[in-house]
């Protein structure tokens, strides 16, 4: 059985390695400069959550980031960001990566549920991502709630982009359901990788922690 918790700057090298394979690999975008993709600043400013195999291996990981507002939202996307003030505060997942062979386990998936909670618990406004046009995770967020609204604009500057990109918005209000949905459609690798550790908690915006507590 794995195991599913917060990243520390112990796990930093293994991170990023995950990232970079994963991101070399990647039919939207050509990476140009991969150093962004090191474990840094915003890593320890944020929380990044992992999978870890039965092996101690990390084999799917994700960033989530508060964001206060839009010009906040554009600056760290590098993109045009059309949504209103009643989408802020919010919270921004990036740097998803999975492991070769494991990309259709829903360990991605299972990372975004304790996200999510933790953003609805928090009293977020919503969630934000940025994907691409046929990314193979379009399909799940739309089908649990997220709006795929194209960026006017992109100034990315450590890839080239090869698709379009799209800015993705879970309303607070669909966050529940969201839940739910992720709940019957991934609940093999939320069993199979369980929480481990306390309990991923937002305090507020601008400070993300982990609490003691179950989920």
């Amino acid at each position: 059985m794995g195991r599913i918790s917060v990243a520390t700057s112990a796990d930093a090298h293994d991170v990023t390695v995950l990232r970079k394979l994963a991101f070399a690999y990647a039919d939207q975008f050509r990476m140009t400069d991969d150093s962004g993709l090191e474990w840094g600043e915003e890593d320890q400013s944020g929380i990044v959550t992992a999978a870890w195999n039965d092996a101690g291996e990390i084999v799917s990981t994700t960033r989530g980031e508060v964001i206060t507002d839009q010009r906040h939202a554009e600056r760290k996307m590098m993109s045009t960001v059309p949504l209103g003030d009643e989408a802020f505060p919010s919270l921004l997942l990036t740097r998803g990566a999975t492991r070769d062979g494991y990309g259709k386990t829903g360990l991605h998936s299972a990372l975004r549920y304790y996200f999510i909670d933790a953003a609805l618990n928090a009293g977020f406004a919503s969630m934000l991502g940025l994907v691409y046009e046929g990314a193979p995770r379009i399909r799940l967020m739309e089908q649990i709630g997220y709006d795929l609204v194209p960026a006017a604009r992109n100034w990315e500057k450590e890839a080239e982009i090869l698709a379009r990109p799209l800015v993705a918005c879970l309303p607070r209000d669909r966050m529940r359901a969201a839940l739910e949905t992720l709940r019957a459609m991934v609940g093999p690798a939320l069993d199979s990788f369980p929480w481990t550790g306390p309990r991923l908690v937002i305090n507020s915006p601008g400070t993300l922690f982990a609490n003691p507590g179950r989920i």
